[in-house]
């Protein structure tokens, strides 16, 4: 059955809707029939979408859409169900964005699993460096999952020191298990051996090393701290 690639996110929005390649993050926004359209295409097929859009594509509105490669042979779920009753649903939903004047879901989302962090630099806005209310992992992983199901593309792990979170390997394999582009932020002086090796083979998460500088002429206004992480001269 003819549907929308997995290549690409599609979801409807208070001014119709957005299409994204999950790949290059090109982007387009579309209109109500556009969207509607597509909606169909998602749920049903194209073959139903064009049998229900058939005024709208005579009168040239779906042109723009109906060119696009972004259909692919796919299996689709409930598509047995009535397709009045999933474009009258779809209708309900973009006037309730419309109501709220809301977007129905960030396109990236940063968690921040701990604030606690091994290091003192100076120009850190953390105040509190305790790990009292750090959450396990298979909670961060129920908010995760209900975010890719509403089209969030991206994941960003920050703190504190995401590492010395004491659950962060759970955290990563969810990551990586829910296939949702993933960053993590890390200074990596304390990072397990074992988070090193979930990272190096991931196909989905990509670390990213932040250190403050050891060059004192980079360091120049930015304020230091007794025990912050420096260089002295010989």
């Amino acid at each position: 059955m003819m549907t929308i690639s997995e290549d690409f996110l599609f979801r409807l929005e208070k001014f119709g809707g957005i299409l994204i390649n999950k790949v290059t993050f090109d982007r387009i926004e579309l209109d109500e029939s556009e969207a509607y359209f597509l909606y169909l295409v998602q749920n049903h097929g194209f073959e139903i979408a064009t049998s229900f859009f058939k005024k709208e594509i005579k009168a040239g509105k779906l042109e723009r859409v109906l060119l696009l490669n972004i259909y692919s042979d796919n299996n689709i779920e409930g598509s047995s169900k009535n397709p009045d009753e999933t474009l009258q649903n779809a209708r309900k939903h973009v006037a309730k964005l419309k109501k709220h004047n809301i977007l129905s879901f960030p396109l990236e989302l940063v968690i921040y699993p701990s604030m606690y962090c091994d290091l003192k630099c100076g120009f850190c806005f953390l105040a509190n460096r305790e790990d009292r209310n750090a959450k396990p992992a298979k909670d961060w992983e129920r908010i995760l999952r209900q975010a890719k199901d509403n089209g969030v593309l991206s994941v960003s792990i920050l703190g504190g020191e995401p590492t010395r979170y004491f659950d962060i390997d759970n955290l990563l394999i969810a990551c990586e298990e829910l296939k949702i582009k993933t960053t993590i932020t890390t200074n990596a002086q304390l990072i397990k051996k074992s988070t090193v090796e979930i990272l190096a083979k991931s196909k989905y998460i990509t670390p990213v090393l932040s250190l403050q500088t050891l060059d004192r002429c980079v360091k120049i206004g930015l304020p230091a701290r007794p025990g912050e992480l420096r260089q002295e001269n010989p």
